[in-house]
């Protein structure tokens, strides 16, 4: 049986190494993740909206003390194990080529 994942990256991706069992994991790009496993019923009974309330929160709180930089991104994934977590992790962050990021080149 799978396990949801709830990965942060970003400004307050330090809220995550609160969570039991949190782990950190670095994406194709060289981006530092935490991650943690979150209950089933978390995923099937709360919005997307409802998951990343609290690091809108904290990001807002940085902004207004002249801390914040990038924001913070938040991804859910259902994985069979860690290691599917990681590998999912890979695939999802390959860098973006130029034409997705809007260079001219």
């Amino acid at each position: 049986m799978g396990v949801y994942y709830k990965c942060l990256r970003g400004d307050s991706q330090h809220l995550a190494l609160m969570e039991r069992d949190a782990v950190a994991v670095q994406d194709a790009a060289g981006r530092n993740w935490i991650c943690y496993p979150i209950a089933a019923r978390k995923v099937e009974n709360l919005t997307m909206l409802a998951h990343v309330s609290e690091v809108f929160e904290a990001d807002a709180t940085a902004r207004r003390q002249g801390l914040g930089q990038e924001g913070t991104e938040v991804r859910i994934y259902y994985c069979d194990d860690e290691r599917e977590l990681i590998e999912k992790l890979l695939l999802d962050a390959a860098p973006e080529s130029e034409e997705e990021s809007g260079s001219d080149s």
